[in-house]
């Protein structure tokens, strides 16, 4: 598995440095763009499974629960993606955009950080899912995606100043220590 995530950091970083090459990425250092391109996949593969849901799962139709709760599509296909790309995303960000030792980067106190950055994150999503399908009008999908625009930039401030933070200032002592 480490075998795996070395080979994808590398491919991360020759794409990386391939960019740079074209378009000047001053503001964009590695760990922004690895945050980037592995969210992005993270937010295309939750784009998908939402759209199945909410097309083929639930047909646009209500889910009603035990005749207690009844869910509308659009935010049960919310539910249902996001159950799905938050471990996804998690593993990337802890193996991949934010790694670390081991021993300075226990896995459950980060999956605990890091669930309830997602807190923040669904809560944004779901207010403007409600305001963009049920207050304007708009098509779920396309607001969903508009959505997760605003979603992407709390959850980068979320994950690098939260979830990873001490993480993250540890690694950049060792990296200077290196260096220095």
């Amino acid at each position: 598995m480490n075998k795996t995530f070395s080979a994808l950091k590398g491919l991360l970083w020759k794409l990386y440095t391939f960019s740079v090459n074209i378009v000047d990425l001053k503001i964009l250092d590695f760990e922004k763009f690895k945050y980037l391109v592995l969210g992005c996949l993270n937010v295309g593969f939750s784009c998908i499974i939402y759209f199945v849901a909410y097309h083929f799962i639930v047909k646009k139709s209500n889910v009603d629960i035990a005749d207690l709760l009844t869910i509308s599509p659009h935010i049960f296909a919310l539910m249902l993606s996001f159950s799905i790309t938050f471990f996804t995303g998690f593993f990337m960000n802890y193996y991949l955009v934010f790694p670390g030792k081991e021993a300075q980067n226990r896995m459950i106190p980060k999956i605990l950080k890091y669930f309830l950055a997602n807190i923040g994150s669904i809560l944004i999503n779901y207010i403007l899912l409600k305001v963009f399908v049920e207050s304007l009008g708009w098509y779920p999908t396309p607001s969903q995606i508009l959505s997760t625009i605003a979603v992407t930039v709390y959850s980068f401030i979320a994950q690098q100043k939260f979830t990873f933070a001490a993480h993250r200032q540890s690694v950049s002592k060792i990296e200077h220590k290196k260096c220095g």
